[in-house]
C-alpha cells in the first residue's frame, strides 16, 4: 500500500527544517489527509489548507450580527490548527517539481505565528504576484537543498504508483466547521471576519 498522511507529515517537517521561511510550521500542529477527486479532469484543484481558527488565532468571531466558535479537532492530545487536504489522484499525477510548488504554496498560507490562522496580506494583484513569486522563490530554495530520501515516495508518476502499490491510504476526515454560539457582553478573543475563513 502506498501510506500517504505520515509520508506527507515526515516531508512537510523536512520543509521547514530546510527553507527558514517556513520554519514555524508545526507538523504537531497539522494534520495531513486526503480527499478523493470527484472528477476525471487533470486541471482542478490539487491541495487547500484549512486553518481551524479565526483571525490572529481567535477561538471566536463575529459575522452578520451572530457569534461563532472555532470547532475543536484534536490529535494524540495536541489540538489541530490546520488541515491540509490533498486531492489524490490529481495531485500525484503531477511532476515532482510540481507537487512540491503544491505543498510549498499551502505552507506559505499558514500564519508567521502557527496560530490557526492564515497568511494575510493586502488585496491586489501586486500582492498576489508577490505570493506566487515568493513560493517560486521557496521551491527553488527546497528543490536545491533537499534531502531526496523525505521526497522519494513522492517521485514516481501517478502510473507508477498504481502498478507498485496499487492501494493508496491515509487519513480522511469531515473538516469541523465552526458552530453558532449566543453572543454574550463577556466573549473573549471575538473578531470580525466570515466564518468560512476557516
Amino acid at each position: 500500500m502506498y501510506e500517504f498522511t505520515d509520508r506527507m507529515t515526515a516531508l512537510i517537517q523536512h520543509i521547514a527544517d530546510t527553507v527558514p521561511e517556513l520554519a514555524h510550521v508545526d507538523t504537531r500542529r497539522l494534520l495531513v489527509s486526503i480527499t478523493r477527486q470527484r472528477s476525471r479532469y487533470r486541471d482542478g484543484l490539487f491541495a487547500h489548507v484549512t486553518p481551524m481558527r479565526f483571525e490572529n488565532g481567535a477561538h471566536t468571531t463575529v459575522w452578520r450580527s451572530k457569534t461563532y466558535q472555532a470547532s475543536r479537532l484534536v490529535r494524540n492530545g495536541k489540538e489541530i490548527l490546520y488541515v491540509i487536504s490533498f486531492c489524490l489522484p490529481r495531485f500525484l499525477k503531477r511532476t515532482f517539481d510540481e507537487k512540491i510548488h503544491t505543498t510549498i504554496h499551502e505552507l506559505y498560507h499558514i500564519s508567521p505565528l502557527c496560530d490557526g490562522d492564515v497568511r494575510r496580506y493586502g488585496s491586489g494583484r501586486i500582492h498576489t504576484k508577490q505570493f506566487h513569486t515568493t513560493v517560486d522563490r521557496l521551491t527553488d530554495r527546497f528543490l536545491a537543498l533537499h534531502d531526496r530520501e523525505h521526497s522519494a515516495f513522492l517521485a514516481p508518476c501517478w502510473r507508477t504508483i498504481q502498478r507498485r502499490y496499487g492501494n493508496i491510504v491515509g487519513e480522511t476526515l469531515r473538516i469541523p466547521q465552526p458552530r453558532l454560539i449566543e453572543p454574550t457582553p463577556a466573549e473573549e478573543e471575538c473578531t470580525s471576519g466570515s466564518p468560512r475563513a476557516l
